[in-house]
């Protein structure tokens, strides 16, 4: 009977080792987030760059961008984003077909879906979201910011297998004022020949 339920033991820890494997992510470097406002409660437009280290390779490698609950999407649409792989841009429309990335925005997540005849973007490939007004679309709607001081995160990641966090500074005001006073002299030398 002790042989019976070691070897049943063993089986089982096998079996589960076989069926459960830990899951990690790639991490995208280089990683930038871009805002045209870094003020608490205004608008702003996103400029996300990254390298993806495996690239998608299938129609159900979505590629995600989460902004931290704080920031406010809703009204992005389409229109107002513009995925680039390796400086070309890429066709976006609410669903995705043959050529064309599919756009969904749920709450704070906007999801990107590869065309259904599974263009690829390789591995090693620089892929670049606009939002807001910096898309080529033309861009329109934009992000609105927190309405508190403080860094708060965007997010990439999806069924792609890559992921990576950005921090970005939320500020009370993102304008300097600068002020001068410039002395105006002026010098200057007569020679006079007869």
């Amino acid at each position: 009977m002790t042989v019976a339920l070691s070897l049943a033991l063993m089986f089982n820890a096998l079996a589960l080792a076989l069926f459960v494997s830990p899951v990690s992510a790639a991490s995208v470097t280089p990683y930038s987030v871009t805002m045209t406002r870094q003020d608490k409660d205004a608008d702003t437009s996103f400029d996300i760059e990254f390298t993806t280290p495996t690239g998608v390779e299938s129609t159900t490698d979505t590629i995600t961008v989460t902004f931290q609950s704080d920031f406010d999407p809703t009204g992005v649409l389409f229109s107002d984003v513009d995925l680039e792989d390796d400086t070309v841009d890429q066709t976006i429309a609410a669903v995705a077909a043959a050529g064309t990335w599919g756009y969904a925005l749920a709450g704070d997540v906007m999801t990107f879906t590869p065309p259904t005849d599974a263009v690829a973007i390789a591995a090693g490939s620089v892929i670049n979201i606009k939002v807001g007004t910096l898309a080529d679309g033309p861009g329109v709607n934009e992000v609105d910011n927190p309405s508190s001081v403080g860094a708060y995160t965007v997010v990439i990641g999806g069924v792609f297998g890559d992921a990576g966090t950005a921090y970005v500074p939320i500020l009370d005001d993102d304008f300097v004022t600068i002020s001068a006073t410039v002395q105006s002299n002026i010098w200057f030398d007569l020679d006079i020949d007869d």
